[in-house]
């Protein structure tokens, strides 16, 4: 929100600053710090493992796009934390790290896009994943449930552009 002349009303800031408000908020609810071994699913563009590392966690971010994984890469050998983060170009489902090797987990706008058919899958890895003590920290778009079960068996724009074969949750 803006002022009559353009400028941020107080308090308001650009989506650049929410997004990593956000971020940090998700690295704080897992407890994310010095020597936590953190999962991250999704990977992004790369900010929130650059984010972990530089607050000491050693990072694995796993993604299934070569995109992502490419910039991710460029953007962590910028910030100088190529030893403390590895990028892996995979599938959430075969990750390369033995069972509950991670004290923290986080995955941002991923359940959106792994459908509601594979969500058990989905937990079932990140469970098998997770350290006993560990925390798991999820960040999802939602939708009030009888919307959710409304658009679940229809092909909307969200479908066709956003997440093919994917579900928002409720």
């Amino acid at each position: 929100l803006t002022d009559g002349e353009g400028r941020p009303l107080a308090g308001d800031t650009d989506l650049a600053d929410g997004q990593r408000r956000k971020l940090d908020r998700l690295l704080d609810m897992t407890t994310v710090g010095e020597g936590t071994r953190l999962l991250e699913i999704g990977t992004g563009w790369g900010e929130l493992p650059v984010r972990a590392a530089r607050r000491g966690a050693v990072v694995h971010t796993v993604t299934n796009m070569a995109e992502h994984a490419t910039m991710a890469r460029e953007r962590i050998a910028a910030a100088g934390l190529s030893d403390q983060i590895q990028v892996e170009l995979a599938d959430y489902r075969t990750i390369t790290a033995e069972p509950a090797s991670f004290d923290a987990i986080i995955s941002v706008e991923m359940i959106e896009a792994v459908g509601r058919d594979y969500w058990p899958l989905y937990f079932r890895a990140l469970e098998d994943l997770l350290s006993p003590q560990g925390r798991i920290g999820l960040q999802a778009m939602t939708m009030r449930h009888d919307r959710m079960l409304r658009t679940s068996t229809t092909y909307t724009w969200i479908d066709k552009y956003i997440f093919p074969g994917g579900l928002i949750p409720s």
